[in-house]
């Protein structure tokens, strides 16, 4: 930007016109590149004070100045002290706080504690932004702070100073300098002030004068404020004025005569029950069936959801119940979609919803219409069932875990644990790590140890395990610890390490060339399952 680029009014053009427009507003930015240097600064102004503040394009507040203090006042010629919550004319709220600490600690930036509590923002500490977390699940970049710039997105901004009803100031200050003697140059001297409704600013331009060695010999500047005015309060987005936007998507529910899908809302308000609603319309409980791979996205988040028996949950947030004791698909009744999914999560079942086929499980039909109790067939439920109910009751009798509890980052390995949804290689080896995780490398070694003849105590973690089997008298453990060495060498050579001769080897004892990966892991957990039921015969 030179001069002429500021005599055009630029500046002027793009502070009036397109700053409410952006996705993105800039409330502080202090920045000197070259012969740029410019500074943005913000600020809440109660609506009262604007007129006021408009009369001069001074700033009102100082970057880092203004904030909770005592006022001394005279009134009718009495003094008179009070607390104000900030230290201004106009009391104006500043949104970016500096936080500084003299040298005795690393200064800061944070964001006026009222906006993120407002939005119920998550400070992210890796990334250094401010997340809002959508009841839906989803996240949204809501406020990014860098060490000269602090941007919003706007619609965060606007609702929260419509719940406010205050204003918002964006404070600017331009230097544009030149080493052109400014005698030298075709423009002449030229300041310029304007006063409007939401804008007020003074443009400067001559010549430059320093007490310091300075190159520089001219100088144009742009010093303002502009205001973004206050929604109406309706427009806040918080109870009693939040957005009501229910929206609910069709899914295929039969086919016709001609093989065509048949589509039917998930609206429960537009569905038939048993109590007499809608009674030409299909039922509530009218199955919904997808593809099993529509479960990848939930295990592939294990922080975010989690994928139980009979039931999906996003955290806190929402859940919905599911048949996913079914082989091949995942079933949700049509009713429960409406009800309990927002339409964004409606929008991605519906990316993988097929035709019926077949018909729920088993399980899902006797839980869901015969009111019994029924444990589920799907290998990955039962054993992850079987493996938390061992777990409590072994725990119980000794006074220690026989497998100890993953750690923090490793809790993902169990509750992603799956029968493979496809017949990939890198899914198996994924579920291969997990299993070999729970069950061997989770082994108390220090508790067996102490539990096991001295000898014996410096053996490898599974030769421990098998010791304390023999010395305990249980049955057939030699077949499990073999069982455990073969996972373990599978683990190691297909999941650890490049696939060689020694993965061939051990992979031929799981049949893994001759059947689908899927049948494999079944097999797996099944024979991890067959352990854990010995062990609890034997010693509980």
């Amino acid at each position: 930007m030179d001069l002429e680029y500021l005599q055009q009014n630029e500046w002027q053009k793009f502070f009036s016109e397109s700053l409410p427009t952006t996705p993105w507003i800039t409330v502080y930015k202090s920045r000197r590149v070259g012969d740029d240097d410019i500074t943005i600064f913000s600020g809440l102004v109660p609506v009262e004070s604007i007129p006021k503040s408009l009369e001069s394009e001074s700033w009102d507040i100082s970057i880092g100045q203004s904030g909770p203090g005592f006022v001394t006042y005279y009134n009718h010629g009495e003094e008179r002290t009070e607390y104000q919550r900030n230290l201004n004319d106009f009391l104006i709220e500043p949104i970016v706080i500096f936080r500084e600490f003299h040298g005795m600690k690393n200064d800061y930036i944070e964001i006026q504690e009222e906006f993120r509590l407002f939005h119920n923002l998550y400070a992210d500490p890796k990334r250094n932004i401010l997340v809002k977390i959508h009841d839906d699940g989803n996240e949204e970049d809501a406020v990014i702070i860098e060490p000269k710039k602090v941007e919003i997105k706007t619609k965060f901004v606007r609702q929260y100073i419509a719940a406010r009803q205050m204003g918002l100031a964006i404070y600017f200050d331009s230097f544009r300098y030149s080493k052109i003697e400014f005698s030298e140059a075709e423009y002449s001297r030229f300041s310029s002030k304007k006063h409007e409704k939401d804008i007020s600013y003074f443009v400067h331009i001559g010549p430059w004068h320093s007490i310091l060695e300075d190159e520089n010999k001219s100088i144009s500047r742009l010093l303002g404020k502009r205001i973004i005015f206050p929604p109406p309060i309706e427009k806040s987005g918080r109870w009693p004025y939040e957005e009501k936007k229910e929206k609910f998507e069709e899914f295929i529910i039969g086919t016709d005569e001609d093989g065509e899908h048949i589509y039917y809302t998930s609206d429960p308000g537009k569905l038939a029950n048993y109590f007499g609603a809608n009674p030409n319309a299909p039922h509530y409980l009218t199955p919904v069936f997808f593809k099993k791979d529509v479960l990848s996205k939930y295990y592939s988040n294990p922080e975010k959801f989690s994928i139980e028996d009979g039931y999906l949950r996003c955290r806190g947030l929402w859940g919905v119940r599911m048949d996913n004791d079914h082989p091949d698909v995942v079933m949700v009744f049509l009713g429960d979609i409406g009800r309990d999914l927002f339409h964004s999560e409606q929008l991605y079942l519906k990316s993988h919803n097929i035709p019926p086929e077949g018909k729920m499980s088993a399980t899902c039909f006797k839980r869901s219409f015969l009111a019994k109790f029924a444990d589920p067939n799907s290998e990955d439920l039962t054993f992850k069932s079987k493996f938390s109910q061992f777990s409590k009751k072994w725990s119980k009798k000794f006074g220690w875990p026989l497998f100890q509890p993953l750690t923090t980052k490793d809790t993902h390995l169990f509750t992603s644990l799956r029968v493979p949804i496809t017949n990939d290689h890198s899914e198996f080896d994924f579920q291969i790590l997990a299993i070999a995780k729970i069950i061997i490398d989770s082994l108390n070694e220090k508790e067996l140890g102490k539990a096991i003849e001295a000898s014996a105590k410096d053996l490898p973690g599974i030769e421990k395990f098998g010791q304390f089997l023999k010395e305990k008298s249980m049955p057939n453990h030699n077949g499990y610890i073999d069982f455990l060495k073969d996972l373990y060498a599978l683990r190691s050579s297909g999941v650890g390490h490049r696939k060689g001769k020694r993965f061939e080897k051990v992979a031929a004892r799981f049949d893994i060339e001759k059947r689908p990966l899927k049948e494999v892991f079944v097999g797996i957990l099944k024979r991890a399952e067959e352990m854990l039921n010995s062990l609890e015969k034997h010693f509980l």
